[in-house]
This record gives C-alpha cells, structure tokens and sequence, in this order.
C-alpha cells in the first residue's frame, strides 16, 4: 500500500525573508504574498536589492557617499550592485544597515569599553494629553493654569497658542513642554513635565475649546528612567580632558538617535534638560554618578537612507509562480508597494528632476533591442500632467554599429486651459526622451522644463539580436 508524505516548507511573511533566512537548497513559502523562493550559496561579490520608490537613484547616491566603505561602485538598472571588491561585501552589508554618532564626554579618565552597548536613558515624564481633539484649532476661548502660571486665549488658533505656551518663561522653569498630537482637526494638546514630577492643570474656563473633558487635570508624579538610544562602542580615543567615542547605531532600531542635553529639545525654548539624561554602559550603569560626573558635550551624526531592508548578498531566488507578478504575466494587474511594506513591487519607479538627466542606463554591448512600457506624472506649479506610452529603443553596439534611435509612442489628455480647443505647448507634458550612447553605456536621457519633477513608474524587456 502506497504511503503518502506530506512535506511541509519553512513559512512566514514576505518581510521576514532576510538573506540568511533560507539554507541553500531550502524552500520558504510567503504566506502573505503567496510567493516561493529557493535559497542559495550565498553571493561573495554581489548585493541585491528589491524595488522601491526611487530605487535606482536613492541607491546610487548612497554607494556615492562617504557611507560607503567602497567608492567607485555602481547599481545597474535591475537593481544590482556587482563586482564588489574580495572582502567588502560584509563591510557594505553593515554600512547599509548601521550609521555612526560621535560623543564627546567631559573625561578623559571615564572607561567607554570597544564592543559594549553604550545606552543613552531619559527620565520617565509626567503627560497629560486632552482626551478629545480640538473642536475648533481655528478659534479657542479659554483661561487656565499650568503648575500656576495663568495662561488666556481669546479667539486664538491653536498655532498661536502653542507659540505663546512654549515662549512663557515661568513654563520653561517649571520644566514644562508642551506640544501639540496630530494635525489639523485630530489635533490633540500634549503637556508633559521632563522631571516626571507631578503636573497640573487647571481650567477656570473653556476646557472643551482645548479637548478636556473636566476643569481640573492631575498627573501623578512618575520615578525612573526609559531608555532614549542605544548602540554599540566602536571606538574611544582619550585627549585633554574628554573622551571622543564612536557609536554604530542600528538603522531600524527602536530607539531614536542620541541627542544633545541641554537646551532646545524638542523646540528652541524647552526647558533645560541636562538633568534628565544619563549615559550608562554594562560595566559603568551610570556615567552621571561618577565624581565628577561624565556627560556629554557634543553630539554628531545622525541616521542616513533607511535602504538596509532591500538590500543583502543574493541568498535566495524567486520561483516562478503565479503569484510572483513578475513580467512574464503582464496581462495581469502590476502593483507598487510603499517601501515601508517590504513587498516587492512589480514596477519599477523614479523621481525624474531637473530639466535634464539620465532615466536608464544600461550596458551597451549587452542588448540591442528595448521596449519600456511606462506611465508618468509631471507636476509643475500650477498644473500635473499624466501620461502613458512605450519607448521602442534600438542599439547597434553588439553589432558594432556605435548608433542608437528611440521612438516614443504615447498617450495623454490634452488639458485646455484656455478653452481655445486648440492644443497648446503648455497643455501637454513636456518631458523627452532621447537614446545616446556613452562610453560602453546605452542611454536613455531626458529633458523637461524647468521647475517640473516627473515621476515615473515603468516595466523593461530587452534582449539581444
């Protein structure tokens, strides 16, 4: 009697597919995007990225900056970045996904140990926060008191408002902050204490016009501390009387980046917030009970492009699948997902600014024929065209014919804004597309006017004669 087996496959969301998640021959199954994948030996030399809004030009930007522990790199139009150096790929991977700080510390004596996490922890605040939204952000009646400072609005809008509260002088020494939640009409107002002691506010009239649902509003004073930011040492270099130490701070950490004590945080007038931050290390918890204290007195750098997620070293491919939406089904719907969702678009799009540049650019010796299904929109000032068509390109290179020619066969609707019925220059969208070779590079350049930004989306085939 035959036996049947069932063979059940590694699953879980798009998302979660890392590069390092599938062992090479293994299967993985997406169990939101119903797509399969393979894994692979992983690449030495080769970085991968799925698509994004304004991949290409976001990703070249970055391999051109001083984040980049390889200069001269370049990421072609499917998204790949070849020919990495022996040995840089990793160095690559953790520049894609982390960012450095420097701070300096008041002491050249205090030990910042290389590898340990150094944690930046705020003191936990008392916030109180109206319940409802502002009925009217537009025009609030109401006098109340904040820890006794006597505060009147008469038909102000609440910008007005909260410029009037964070300007007060008695509010600033009483350690108060106020900001406002949402915008426009989910606005809500937000008042915190940064010393966590306990905050009050007290209304004689006109609760309601700020989203409070009684006169009188207490918070219980609260102890301890959260932690603001965190990351890992990587060096400490000691000089007269400071220390200079360098964090590598995870891109997609929970925490914000570290910040500055003192004034200024988070508007220009804020309380003074040196006391409410401490620095602490698993071997020193508390860097502000040392004698004398150690404390920052300088803070630099700060979070680059957030492009980490779309990148690592080809570990896995794609099976062909249905649900996979890839070209070889284009008569069905194509999608562009936001990057936030991690999912891979079907599309390919960019931010084309500037009244030239460069859309695509590819080797020329690799193919001769290229069809670029597309669809744009033009935003100018005071008008926003939209536009679909397809440029049939044609390259002679491979066939050592150093000429190219590109057509492009469009559509759009004419908008008559002089109703003159008559089709007019400033009526239709501006941008053109022209084929040039460069160097060993086939081009697809453009002009537009000026003070338009073109965004387009798009699907390539190509193929060599």
């Amino acid at each position: 009697m035959a036996t049947n087996v069932k063979i059940l496959l590694r699953r879980g969301l798009r998302n979660e597919l890392a590069g390092d998640t599938l062992s090479a021959g293994e299967m993985g199954y997406t169990t939101d995007t119903n797509q399969l994948y393979v894994g692979v030996e992983e690449a030495i030399n080769e970085l991968r990225f799925d698509p994004f809004a304004n991949a290409h030009a976001v990703i070249q930007s970055w391999l051109d900056s001083a984040d980049c522990p390889v200069s001269g790199l370049t990421v072609d139009e499917d998204l790949v970045v070849a020919d990495i150096p022996a040995g840089q790929i990793d160095n690559i991977i953790t520049a894609l996904n982390t960012y450095n700080q420097t701070l300096v510390f008041n002491s050249d004596v205090a030990t910042f140990t290389v590898g340990e996490l150094l944690t930046q922890y705020v003191q936990k605040r008392t916030v109180l926060t109206s319940p409802n939204v502002i009925p009217n952000i537009n025009s609030i009646t109401a006098t109340f008191d904040v820890e006794g400072e006597t505060i009147t609005a008469s038909g102000v809008t609440l910008s007005a408002l909260l410029t009037t509260l964070r300007a007060n002088a008695a509010l600033k020494t009483a350690n108060v902050i106020v900001e406002v939640v949402g915008s426009g009409a989910a606005s809500k107002l937000k008042i915190c204490k940064i010393d966590g002691v306990e905050l009050n506010v007290d209304f004689a009239s006109g609760h309601t016009a700020l989203g409070f649902s009684q006169a009188t509003n207490t918070v219980a004073a609260v102890t301890g501390f959260d932690v603001h930011a965190n990351g890992k040492i990587t060096a400490s270099v000691s000089g007269a009387g400071i220390t200079t130490v360098t964090v590598e701070v995870n891109e997609y950490s929970d925490y914000f980046a570290y910040k500055q004590e003192g004034t200024g945080y988070p508007y220009a007038n804020a309380p003074d917030s040196t006391a409410y931050f401490k620095f602490g290390t698993p071997s020193t918890p508390d860097y502000s009970a040392l004698s004398p204290a150690v404390d920052t007195t300088s803070i630099t750098g700060a979070s680059d492009v957030k492009i980490g997620l779309f990148g690592s070293k080809r570990k896995n491919v794609e099976v062909l699948t249905e649900e996979s939406r890839n070209q070889l089904f284009t008569n069905q719907h194509l999608k562009s997902y936001s990057a936030s969702t991690g999912l891979r678009s079907d599309l390919y799009k960019k931010e084309l600014a500037g009244t030239t540049g460069t859309f695509l650019s590819y080797v020329a010796a690799e193919a001769t024929s290229f069809f670029i299904d597309y669809s744009l929109k033009q935003v100018g000032s005071s008008i926003t065209f939209v536009r679909t068509g397809t440029l049939r390109m044609i390259n002679g290179v491979p066939q050592s014919i150093s000429l190219a020619k590109l057509t492009d066969t469009n559509v759009e609707v004419h908008q008559d804004t002089n109703t003159d019925t008559i089709v007019d220059a400033n009526e239709m969208s501006n941008i053109v597309f022209v084929a040039a070779i460069d160097g060993s590079d086939i081009k697809v350049n453009y002009t537009q006017d000026a003070n338009f930004t073109t965004e387009i989306s798009y699907t390539v085939k190509r193929w060599t004669m």
